[in-house]
């Protein structure tokens, strides 16, 4: 992240242009409950937000402080404001919206699918891609004892 943000700043011309995606810097986006989930804070209970979408309790408290670090936040209130927060509302709409279509075609039951993937995506990221393995649910995480055979 610090590579691509001095070469953005360094040969993008403060940033204005975007040179690093294409020298292979992608962008990886945090936010404070990817920070909360570092620390060890658990996600809590999933949660279905109107308007943006899936999260847990762990997320939408970290919401008030993901919202003082966009740009909304640092323009002053009043018309410009005003017009970036119903473009960052519309685009968030519309990346659900596309996210839909193509679930409608796979997911037998569409709130478990968006459960499990919300909650699986943002395991991983809080993990940066190498989550723990979970215990086996059918198991209850017993092991079984040296003396059992299985059937």
């Amino acid at each position: 992240m610090t590579a691509r943000f001095f070469t953005n700043t360094v040969v993008g011309v403060a940033g204005l242009v975007d040179v690093a995606t294409p020298l292979g810097l992608e962008r990886e986006p945090e936010d404070f409950g990817l920070t909360l989930g570092h620390w060890g804070l658990p996600a809590g209970p999933y949660l279905m937000l109107p308007l943006l979408g899936p999260s847990s309790l762990r997320d939408v408290a970290a919401l008030p402080l993901d919202r003082k670090t966009r740009l909304p936040a640092l323009v002053p209130a009043g018309e410009p404001r005003n017009s970036l927060l119903a473009l960052e509302l519309i685009q968030k709409r519309a990346d659900l919206l596309s996210a839909g279509g193509f679930m409608g075609q796979i997911a037998l039951d569409r709130y478990t699918f968006v459960r499990d993937a919300y909650l699986a995506r943002r395991r991983s990221a809080v993990y940066d891609g190498e989550p723990p393995e979970e215990p086996d649910a059918d198991a209850g995480g017993a092991t079984p004892s040296a003396g059992s055979k299985k059937q």
